[in-house]
């Protein structure tokens, strides 16, 4: 079996303990965008300019692939567009020379993924996508968010033990378990973090790997950014608290805002438009729906201080907006509402678990597997007015379960080495078995 294994510092170890477990004998293949720590690196592609050269494939699928790297979206587009040739043309070059039966990777985050991804699917590989879950304590399979069935068989404790869990009045998920206790300190940290790995690290190691557009050492949050334009003395003025609003429940919809940048916004959501300015998107989704509907967008937790100050201005100017503080409680607000929309992300499963209406703006992973949840483009009075179906919690749960097995796998450099391979290599090979992919 020849394997392909995408790494990163720290990661390679426990990929070749799962496929060393998975596959009897594999001919193992790694590859990185860092320098001088897998088999292939993305540099060999990106600066040879061999590989400028036209390709009509790559045209075909350029348009959508530049404007989700939040990497490629800060550079000058001309440099953008040469690098993504260049990498495309080479990883092709390479998947030519070698016959790989599968790729094992995280899900994609950056363009150099977004590529070679692309490419395998073309040629037939079989990816192997590994993420932690919403549902703690377990893994999933995907590429892009979507769903991916790893097992057959559900246990009636399994699925009443997180119906419970997620439907109890005082339940949080991750992310504000996570963070919902941040404060002022945690904005200024975070800032100071920021700045000393944009103006630091990232110029050392770009000279230390002769690596000047390494995708890793181009992410900038801050640079460039006062944190005046994110953080003032009026920065909780501009939120209502929970306990101090009224609305009608029947024309209002909750709008939960993503943390960005992020994988889940800029490949998992369906709109490209939307991964290349989702403050812009969100404006667009809020202007024009129809008259009358009334939206509470509340931020999320873990960008308290984090994005610009005048996207909250450009919210509470519209009538029809009322911006939610990102420390009040999701669930507190579900309890209230009777309409959702999302892209993706467990406030969705929190809504149809206690029987609300969600409208989606991308075809997520769990919407397939309950009639209350509703693709849409735009927010109407039409689709405040879908019949709700009464649909039993058990069963969406045991479709949900399904997608996920038991691991401690974390997506993480730091969280890798400390995950269970025994888990990983269970649930794949469980994987490969329901599905009938060659071992």
């Amino acid at each position: 079996m020849n394997v392909l294994i995408y790494t990163r510092p720290k990661s390679e170890t426990f990929f070749r303990n799962v496929v060393n477990g998975v596959f009897s004998y594999p001919n193992i293949v790694t590859y990185s965008d860092y320098n001088r720590i897998a088999d292939v690196w993305a540099g060999d592609y990106i600066y040879n300019d061999k590989y400028d050269r036209d390709n009509a494939e790559f045209e075909k699928e350029v348009d959508d692939i530049l404007p989700r790297c939040r990497t490629l979206r800060k550079m000058p587009p001309e440099l953008a567009y040469k690098l993504a040739r260049r990498y495309w043309n080479g990883i092709e070059e390479f998947f030519s020379n070698n016959n790989f039966d599968y790729l094992f990777t995280i899900p994609v985050d950056c363009y150099s993924l977004d590529i070679i991804c692309r490419l395998a699917e073309k040629k037939g590989i079989h990816i192997i996508s590994l993420i932690g879950s919403a549902f703690g304590g377990n893994a999933k399979l995907t590429v892009r968010g979507e769903y991916t069935k790893v097992r057959e068989f559900i246990t009636d404790e399994e699925v009443d033990q997180y119906v419970s869990q997620m439907t109890q009045v005082n339940y949080l998920s991750a992310s504000e378990i996570k963070n919902v206790k941040k404060n002022h300190k945690s904005i200024y940290m975070f800032y100071v973090r920021r700045m000393l790995i944009e103006y630091g690290y990232y110029p050392i190691m770009k000279l230390i790997d002769h690596d000047p557009w390494n995708y890793h050492y181009n992410i900038y949050e801050v640079k460039g950014i006062p944190l005046k334009n994110r953080f003032n003395k009026t920065f909780e003025d501009k939120f209502k608290r929970l306990d101090n609003i009224t609305f009608n429940p029947k024309t209002t919809v909750y709008y939960p805002l993503h943390l960005i940048p992020e994988a889940t916004t800029d490949y998992w959501c369906l709109n490209v438009k939307e991964a290349a300015d989702y403050n812009h998107f969100v404006l667009n989704i809020v202007k024009n729906a129809d008259p009358g509907i009334t939206f509470i967008i509340k931020e999320h937790p873990a960008m308290y201080g984090r994005r610009l100050l005048s996207f909250y201005d450009e919210l509470n100017a519209l009538a029809n907006v009322i911006l939610l503080h990102p420390m009040d409680r999701s669930n507190a607000l579900l309890l209230k509402v009777d309409n959702v929309v999302v892209d993706n992300g467990t406030v969705g499963i929190e809504a149809l678990l206690r029987k609300k209406r969600l409208l989606c703006l991308s075809d997520n992973y769990y919407r397939s597997f309950h009639p209350n949840a509703h693709m849409i483009h735009r927010v109407s009075r039409e689709s405040l007015e879908i019949p709700l179906a009464d649909y039993d919690n058990k069963l969406f749960m045991r479709s949900l379960l399904q997608g996920i097995f038991p691991s401690d796998f974390r997506n993480s450099q730091n969280g890798i080495p400390s995950s269970s391979p025994q888990q990983v290599i269970d649930g794949i090979r469980t994987y490969i078995d329901i599905n009938g992919l060659p071992i």
